[in-house]
């Protein structure tokens, strides 16, 4: 894997969270605009999302890892823990890259 890739991954905090939530709340009202069954899910309601991916990132319930490119967020990956079979997995529950850095190696 390209390092230069791999360089720009980065763990985010919930400071750093707070910092892109606006970044963070298009992404994942993008995400939704392409689920049909979502429509009546608004930008508001993103951002309430967000919140929540805050406050679960503060309270180390899940973890955000960010795409940053030039100090701008160009894609995430949000999850958390979730018991599968009596086995600890974590559960991706939000990704989004976006379109100029998708399809990289």
């Amino acid at each position: 894997m390209n390092n230069l890739l791999v360089d720009n991954i980065q763990r985010l905090s919930a400071d750093d969270c707070h910092r892109y939530r606006k970044q963070l709340q298009s992404f994942y009202h993008s995400n939704v605009l392409n689920c049909s069954y979502m429509s009546s899910f608004t930008y508001d309601d993103c951002g309430i999302k967000i919140d929540s991916l805050i406050s679960h990132v503060a309270d180390d319930t899940a973890v955000v890892y960010g795409y940053i490119v030039n100090g701008e967020l160009e894609g995430y990956i949000w999850a958390y823990e979730h018991p599968f079979r009596d086995e600890r997995r974590m559960y991706v529950s939000e990704l989004f890259v976006d379109q100029t850095y998708r399809g990289g190696v």
